[in-house]
This record gives C-alpha cells, sequence and structure tokens, in this order.
C-alpha cells in the first residue's frame, strides 16, 4: 500500500526531481509516472521501485533480472533498492509525524503510483 497523506514528502521529492529534469516532467511522474514521458528503462526502475514500496516481500530473483534485461547492472541496482528504502523510511516518519509543508511552500498534486 502506498500513502495517500505523501504531500509532504511528494513536494519535497518532487522539487529536487525538478531541478533535475525540469517541473513539467517532474509534475507527470508525480501524477503517475507510467504515462509521463519516460524511457522503457527509466519507467522499469520506477516500476521495481514502486513494487518494493508496496510489496516489499514479494520480490524475486525476476526482479532484479529484469532490471538487468534493461542494461542496469548490480551496482546500480542494489543503489535503486537502497535510495527506494532510504525514503520509504522518511516517508513514513514524515507521515507518522504529521509534518507539515514549511510556510511559502505550494503542495504538489500525486496521484496513487502502484505497480
Amino acid at each position: 500500500m502506498l500513502f495517500r497523506s505523501c504531500t509532504y514528502c511528494v513536494t519535497h521529492s518532487g522539487q529536487r526531481l525538478a531541478a533535475l529534469v525540469g517541473d513539467e516532467l517532474a509534475r507527470a511522474i508525480a501524477l503517475d509516472y507510467r504515462s509521463a514521458n519516460l524511457t522503457a528503462a527509466d519507467r522499469v526502475l520506477l516500476d521495481a521501485a514502486v513494487a518494493m514500496t508496496c510489496e516489499p516481500c514479494e520480490r524475486t530473483a525476476a526482479d532484479v533480472e529484469r532490471l538487468r534485461e534493461y542494461g542496469f547492472d548490480d551496482a546500480a541496482i542494489a543503489r535503486t533498492f537502497g535510495i527506494a528504502s532510504f525514503y520509504n523510511l522518511v516517508n513514513r516518519m514524515a507521515c507518522a509525524l504529521g509534518v507539515p509543508l514549511e510556510d511559502g511552500v505550494t503542495a504538489w498534486e500525486y496521484g496513487t503510483q502502484r505497480s
């Protein structure tokens, strides 16, 4: 299950992503990465991160193999799962503690990202 109360997390992560890929693409990813203008490899990478977030105990070697098929080496795969795990921890803490957005920060719209 992905949290629907992640306004703080999506807003702050979205701002950082926008600095890398541009505001329009970052906002499209926040709404639904599956319909955003991404490469197939980027979509598969996000599929893996979402699957690990929503159903971590159901991940198998096939998930890793799929990433390899799209050109990701073991180091990139480990970084992907490590970063996703870290953000899951931080997001859950922010949600559980009810951390509000800072004054002057506008909340981002976002969708339910499920694999």
